[in-house]
């Protein structure tokens, strides 16, 4: 996904020298999200390694994974 979103973001930024920007403030949405999801993983992890349910950490992906995929069929109706 990165280089696409790269080429995306290039081919949509004016021509006016604010690429470097455009290109900064669309990583910056994978800086964060890689900060949350480790700080995040690495605290359910230890939550989860001390009361020995490994079983939940695979619970709770899930979770995640279903909530995200009806997010995003959310977004779909509604942009069509």
């Amino acid at each position: 996904m990165g280089p696409s979103i790269d080429n995306l973001t290039s081919s949509l930024a004016p021509n006016s020298g604010l690429l470097g920007t455009y290109l900064g403030f669309v990583s910056l949405g994978w800086a964060l999200g890689g900060v949350v999801g480790n700080f995040c993983g690495s605290r359910l992890y230890q939550l989860v390694k001390g009361a020995g349910t490994y079983w939940m950490l695979w619970l709770v992906y899930a979770t995640v994974a279903v909530a995200a995929s009806l997010l995003f069929k959310s977004f779909k109706k509604s942009l069509y």
